[in-house]
């Protein structure tokens, strides 16, 4: 599997851009606005659960990355 860091920072990105849109729409009128609002806020926080996942899948991949790096490097010169 290859992660690529640069991605999954875009794609989080995303994700905190639309939690963003999503709180600007403000409260739903109507009597089935209160099922609306808390559709919206539960979007919200999967939104932002899937944003810090991903950015920690790219700082992870960064790290795994620069690991095997360094132990290519110790084990006999860079490859």
């Amino acid at each position: 599997m290859h992660l690529r860091p640069d991605r999954l920072r875009a794609h989080a990105a995303e994700a905190a851009d639309m939690a963003d849109a999503l709180a600007r729409l403000g409260r739903a009128p109507g009597p089935a606005g209160g099922l609306v609002d808390t559709a919206v806020a539960r979007a919200r926080r999967e939104l932002a659960e899937v944003e810090r996942s991903l950015r920690s899948a790219a700082a992870a991949a960064e790290a795994a990355d620069h690991a095997a790096e360094n132990a290519l490097w110790r084990a006999g010169g860079r490859w």
